[in-house]
C-alpha cells in the first residue's frame, strides 16, 4: 500500500482505538503485520503502565514513520499473519511483553495482550 502525505497526516490524527481498527482493516487486506527492525527488534517501555511493548503496524510506511531517535535507521519488516500468530506471539508471551498496535511518535498506540490479539485474529479470519 502506498500512502500519500495527506492520507498519512489523516491517519496519524486518529486516536489509538481508531488506529487499532484501521490496523485490523489493513491486515485483513494484506495479510501482513509490520515491525521495526535494526540491531534487533524495536520495543519500548511504557512508563505509565510499566510494561515492555512490541510495536506493530499494518504497513511498512506507517512503521517507518517511527524510525526516529533510538530507532533511527530501523526498517519495517513484515510477518505473515501465520508467522505472527505461530512464531512471534509465543515469543512475546515468553518475554512477558505486550503489543503496541499502531504506535505513533505522539503516543504508545493501542495496547493489547498477545493472547487477546491472537484470539481476535483467529475469530476475524475464521469467518
Amino acid at each position: 500500500m502506498t500512502i500519500d502525505q495527506k492520507e498519512l497526516e489523516t491517519i496519524l490524527l486518529l486516536d489509538a482505538e481508531d488506529r487499532n481498527e484501521f490496523f485490523f482493516d489493513q491486515i485483513s487486506e494484506t495479510g501482513l503485520v509490520w515491525g521495526l527492525c535494526g540491531e534487533g527488534w524495536a520495543s519500548f517501555l511504557d512508563d505509565a503502565q510499566g510494561i515492555q511493548l512490541f510495536p506493530i503496524w499494518s504497513d511498512q510506511e506507517l512503521a517507518e514513520v517511527n524510525a526516529k531517535g533510538e530507532w533511527e535507521g530501523f526498517e519495517g519488516k513484515s510477518f505473515t499473519l501465520q508467522q505472527f500468530v505461530e512464531e512471534l506471539i509465543p515469543e512475546l508471551l515468553q518475554a512477558n511483553m505486550q503489543l503496541s498496535i499502531f504506535k505513533i511518535p505522539a503516543d504508545s498506540g493501542f495496547i493489547a495482550h498477545p493472547e487477546v490479539l491472537s484470539k481476535r485474529l483467529a475469530s476475524k479470519f475464521a469467518s
